[in-house]
């Protein structure tokens, strides 16, 4: 299968049965997603055009008949025991993802039996490629498959979602876990947020895709990533005195600059984004219709500098490696990637960075911050999917 890891497949196996003596029932993979355009619009319903990738988590998951969860990460070399008298607390850790998507299931599953995991990935975390929702997804997908849930995959795309909400504290959309489960190879979604509506928009398969991690870590909910859904919320709550909208998507740029003299300045800068990146997305569907590299790339760039000025959640590495592709004329654009203060950038290509771009640009990365970033290609392989049903 194109973009499987059969080494990984082998090693959550080989770990599952090693650890409890017994062939897992159900093996999967969940992919991270990038994301071309649209950044924190999600949780403002608004559009965004993400697609799950090459890279992932792949998990060995079978029923437990003691009474109590046994999970193991390989790439941590960590395992949680979690009898049933220590059901419903979080350890405020990794496995608090996979705690709450059992307790999730279990709303309407009351009787869900537990069970064992061994999961591993090639899936860089706190990366921006949504990590966190590939654990998640790779669950409650898992469980669906291993229970007969009989779930379709926006249920499990939308549970996924409440247990990052609700479980876990982060305030962000729904994109990460509609990408994760939803994508098609080769494809981009460009997803209404508000009513979920979706069209796939195919990605030609001679343009590149390559992220450069900036390998500065940062935990989103430890971030500014939910005083920015504060202030947002501030913003509609604001706008509302004046007319009637439920969200930021429900007003126009000019209706909005018509209020810049009422509303705070730092709710109104992040309306302002919210509305222009907006716009930014359909500019891109409109780009990559017409196969318009160029104007793309000035997209691109435009959404990022929207993400440092008014949204205000880039830092200066990020900066760092996006201005540095504005003189190569063979990278079409390139902006920050994900929620922010870290992470990645993600760049547009007519062909893969050469050897001398790499080492040149690790030189003059390190010489400024002290580290080393990361170069990953990636590719649109779909979402979350059945590897093998082991009986």
């Amino acid at each position: 299968m194109i973009g499987i890891n059969q080494k990984i497949i082998d090693k959550v196996i080989g770990e599952y049965t090693s650890n409890f003596g017994m062939r897992p029932e159900v093996v999967l993979r969940s992919p991270g997603r990038i994301n071309l355009i649209g950044e924190h619009t999600d949780y403002n319903n608004g559009f965004v055009l993400p697609s799950a990738v090459s890279l992932g988590i792949y998990f060995a998951i079978g029923p437990n008949s003691e009474k109590a969860h046994n999970w193991h990460s390989v790439d941590k070399n960590e395992s949680i025991y979690l009898s049933s008298e220590n059901v419903g607390s979080k350890q405020d850790n990794w496995s608090d993802f996979i705690h709450g998507s059992w307790l999730a299931l279990t709303e309407r599953n009351p009787d869900l039996p537990f069970f064992n995991v061994v999961f591993s990935g090639d899936l860089p975390m706190s990366a921006g490629m949504s990590s966190s929702s590939a654990l998640t997804c790779g669950v409650v997908f898992g469980l669906n498959e291993l229970f007969n849930l009989k779930l379709d995959k926006l249920e499990i795309a939308s549970t996924a979602h409440r247990v990052e909400r609700e479980f876990i504290g982060l305030r962000g959309g729904i994109m990460d876990q509609y990408a994760s489960v939803l994508s098609e190879s080769n494809q981009l979604l460009l997803l209404d947020c508000n009513d979920l509506s979706h069209t796939s928009i195919p990605f030609e398969e001679h343009v590149h895709l390559f992220l450069i991690n900036t390998n500065v870590h940062r935990e989103l909910t430890e971030s500014g990533y939910n005083n920015r859904s504060d202030e947002c919320a501030l913003a509609v709550q604001q706008i509302k005195a004046h007319m009637h909208i439920n969200s930021l998507r429900d007003i126009t740029k000019e209706e909005l600059l018509r209020l810049e003299s009422i509303m705070d300045v730092l709710p109104f800068k992040r309306a302002k984004y919210v509305i222009d990146e907006n716009q930014r997305v359909h500019d891109t569907v409109d780009a990559l219709t017409r196969s318009d590299w160029h104007r793309l790339g000035q997209i691109l760039y435009a959404g990022h500098e929207g993400l440092r000025t008014e949204y205000e959640v880039s830092i200066a590495e990020l900066d760092f490696l996006v201005e540095y592709t504005r003189t190569e004329g063979w990278i079409f654009g390139a902006r920050m990637m994900g929620g922010g203060f870290g992470g990645c950038t993600i760049n547009v290509s007519k062909h893969k960075p050469s050897e001398a771009f790499i080492i040149r640009l690790t030189k003059d990365y390190h010489r400024r911050f002290g580290i080393n970033p990361t170069f990953i290609p990636v590719s649109l392989t779909g979402g979350t999917r059945l590897i093998d049903r082991i009986i």
